[in-house]
Order: structure tokens, then sequence, then C-alpha cells
């Protein structure tokens, strides 16, 4: 279903049928399937097409403007100033001397009237002002279009506006329906305040990064560092921050007494929660789907399969927003997970690995496996994206993820400490920061190697 249903996005730009007719030729198809045919393999494959139907049907919705679109009201963006009524839809975030984030419009005007619109812009702002997600704003500024070839264009975020002074941004009250959320974007700033208060300047931006998906605070120079060894993913939340918050959820769940269906319920909600906190990114919600689905299964007393809960994570992506199968950073997660999937048990028996004398070498060759496979899954994406080559990789991996996996235990250890044993969570703090300053030069050094990183 989910092989169909991509494919079925990757031919919508290529089907010459509008969005209307696609529908009828679903809709037709599904009757047909349902009604018309025996169980069977026509019955199987009828299905299948109008799924791969309704994959095309999506991503041709997603790029099929609503009416009142922005984009219509201000077709050609020019020197004209524009009033722009919304609501702020992202986290602020700052760059510079400058604060970006996202606003859902509600009305647009050139003078004092406002014409009510939809749509999401782009807001670079050049002020002192604080914002908080789901706050109304008055603003006015230039709107200009976005490259087509620019991120958020492809995003569905088609106008920027850009706010010169504090005079130009006038704000109301919160928006309707967003404090629940906004509540968690203010939980997730104070966990993040705590690693800052915790930790060395050089090493906080990295923790975020690893605990909380906040990647604000890391240098520059970090970035290229990992990109070059091909070890850019620990700086990412997903499948191993989620499994130590579900261990950890149903390990207390447990010490408490609670039974094992009380600990399942409790720990899915938490899941959730933690991928809330952490933005909500493709691999922690990945890793997510596929942790609900395996506590699910466990719940009704069902044998989990790993390429389903794969596919089922996949295919709920997808389904919210057709445009993310192009994303580098959703072609990179999946392909990682499949090649570790599918090459690591093709190779674990045939290497020998699990008969291997002591347990230590034998875990050291796992780990040098799992890293081998995910190279092998994501070196041909890199390569086409980043124009980029990384032997050194395998290598890498080996040596810099148990590291990043001990600071990573050891910042959620710090969450934990901070409120109740502040001179505990100093000592773990100190701890973190002597295996980030280990994990940069083990970076560094490898990145040296002749050849480590090839560019084309």
């Amino acid at each position: 279903m989910t092989a169909s249903f991509c494919l079925g996005i990757i031919l919508a730009g290529r089907i010459p049928l509008g969005f209307w007719a696609l529908f009828a030729a679903a809709g037709t198809l599904l009757f047909f399937s349902f009604f018309l045919l025996r169980p069977g393999r026509l019955s199987s494959a009828t299905l299948l097409l109008f799924i791969l139907l309704l994959g095309a049907l999506s991503l041709k919705n997603a790029h099929t403007l609503p009416r009142g679109h922005v984009l219509e009201i201000a077709p050609y963006p020019s020197n004209k100033i524009y009033t722009v009524r919304g609501l702020v839809a992202s986290p602020p975030k700052a760059r510079g001397k400058y604060i970006f984030f996202i606003m859902k419009a509600t009305g647009i005007g050139e003078g004092a009237r406002i014409r009510d619109c939809r749509g999401s812009i782009l807001v670079v702002f050049n002020g002192r002002r604080n914002f908080e997600y789901g706050d109304e704003l008055f603003l006015r500024g230039n709107l200009s279009r976005m490259r087509p070839s620019n991120y958020l264009h492809n995003q569905g975020i088609y106008l920027m506006i850009r706010i010169k002074d504090d005079a130009s941004a006038i704000k109301g009250g919160p928006g309707r329906s967003v404090n629940c959320l906004r509540h968690i974007i203010r939980f997730s700033d104070g966990l993040q305040e705590i690693i800052l208060r915790q930790h060395a300047d050089f090493s906080s931006g990295i923790v975020n990064a690893m605990v909380l998906g906040r990647k604000d605070f890391i240098p520059p120079g970090v970035y290229k560092l990992m990109i070059k060894t091909g070890t850019v993913h620990i700086l990412v939340v997903s499948g191993f921050n989620v499994g130590i918050i579900a261990f950890i959820s149903m390990l207390i769940l447990k010490v408490i007494g609670l039974g094992r269906r009380i600990r399942i319920l409790i720990t899915v909600p938490v899941l959730i929660l933690y991928c809330l906190i952490t933005g909500s990114s493709t691999p922690v919600v990945r890793a997510t789907v596929m942790g609900v689905t395996f506590l699910t299964a466990n719940l009704i007393l069902r044998e989990p399969d790993i390429y389903n809960a794969l596919c089922l994570a996949a295919l709920f992506i997808l389904a919210l927003d057709p445009r993310q199968f192009f994303d580098v950073g959703f072609q990179l997660s999946f392909a990682s997970v499949l090649a570790i999937i599918c090459f690591s048990g093709f190779l674990k028996p045939r290497l020998g690995i699990a008969t291997l004398k002591p347990k230590a070498c034998a875990r050291l060759a796992e780990a040098g496996m799992v890293s081998f496979c995910a190279w092998l899954g994501t070196s041909l994406p890199v390569g086409y994206y980043f124009r980029i080559f990384s032997p050194v990789t395998v290598l890498a991996n080996i040596i810099i993820v148990p590291l990043a996996t001990l600071i990573t235990l050891g910042g959620l250890s710090v969450l934990f400490t901070a409120p109740l044993f502040p001179a505990l969570s100093s000592c773990i703090a100190a701890t973190d920061d002597l295996l980030v300053a280990l994990l940069l030069a083990a970076s560094s050094f490898l990145a040296r190697i002749p050849y480590a990183c090839l560019s084309f």
C-alpha cells in the first residue's frame, strides 16, 4: 500500500488528468474493487491502483491553492507596503539580528481595508520584539516571492514579508485553539534553558540538538565537520531517543507497580508528547509511529512486524503532507532504517557475528555492520544531493555513535535530575562536556584522514 501511494506521488506530475478527473477515477476503482469483484488477485490489484491514484490526488491537492489564498490576492509582489494579519505558526528562531517564523495569514490589504485570506508566509523580522507560537500579529512590510528552488516553496510557502522595525509589528492576543501546543513549546523552551545553563557553551548546542532537536545553538563549523565524516545524523532526534524515552517510561511505571496494559497506555501519550516537544521532525515522527505500532501490537497480543511498522510511518507522514516524499531528510531517514533492516538480516548470520568471542567483539562487529548497512542505504542519495562521498563514514560511526549515545543519555539525565538534585545534575553535565570534547576531537581527526571525504 505504501509503495503504491509513493508511486502515485512520483507519477502525479506525469498523469495528464486534473484533480476532479483523478477523483472520479479513484472513486470508481474503489467501488469496483469492493462491490463488483470477488476477493482475489484482481481485487487486490484494483485496490492498489486506487491507492496509487490516491497518492497522485494527495500531491495534486497539496499543490492546489485554496480560494482566497494570499498568493492570489497579492499575485505580483512589488514595492507596495502590505498589511498582513495572522497567527505565528512556528516557534520564532533568531539568526543574527533577524527573527524568522512562519505566519498563518488570515487577512491582507494595502491600506486600512484588509481582506480575508488563507496561506502561510515567511516573516523576516528585524527588531527586538518577542513573539510566541499562536500570537496574533498585524505586520506591515514588503512582500516578495520565494524562489521556486527554495525549501519552503516546496512546503507550500510562496511569499516572504520583511519587517524593518518594531513599529511595523502590532501584537494582539493569543489565537484560539493553540493553547495546548503553546504550552508544549514553552515547556520545551524551559528544558532547553536547563541544558544551556548546566552545560558549557561549546557543548550546550550539541546536547540540545541530540536531546531536544533544537539546532539554534550549534556552531556552523560542527555541521561541516559532521557532514564530512557522514555523522550529521547524530544531531537529529531519532529512533534511539524515542526508544530511551519508551524504556524509561515503562521502567518507572513498572517500578510503581502498574500492569503491562496500563504501562503501554501511558507510554504511548508520553512518546507523542516527546515527539511534539522535539519539533515533530521526520525522523522523530517516523520513530514515534513505529514505537506506537510496536506497543499497540504488544497491547493486543500480536507479533509486531518491523517492515509494516516502517511502511505505516511513511504512509502516515505522506498522508499528512505528500510533499515530504521529495524532502532530503525524509528520504535519508527512511533509506537508512530500511537498509539496516534489510542488509543486517542478510549479513549477520553469514558473517557469524553472534558466534564471536568475547561478547564485546561481537557487539563491536555488529555496530560496524549496522554502520556499514546505513552507509550503503544513504550513500547514493547523499552523493546525489550533496555531491560528496565519505569512505570514512563506517569507521566514524563506530567511534562517534557510542559517544553520541552517552551524550544523549547524559543530556536526558540532566533534565531529570536538575529540578531535584542540582549538584548531581552539574556532575553529569560536566561529564557530558568531556564527552562532547572527545566527540569533536574524534570527528576532527577522522575528517583529516586522506580521502576521508571526496567532493565531485
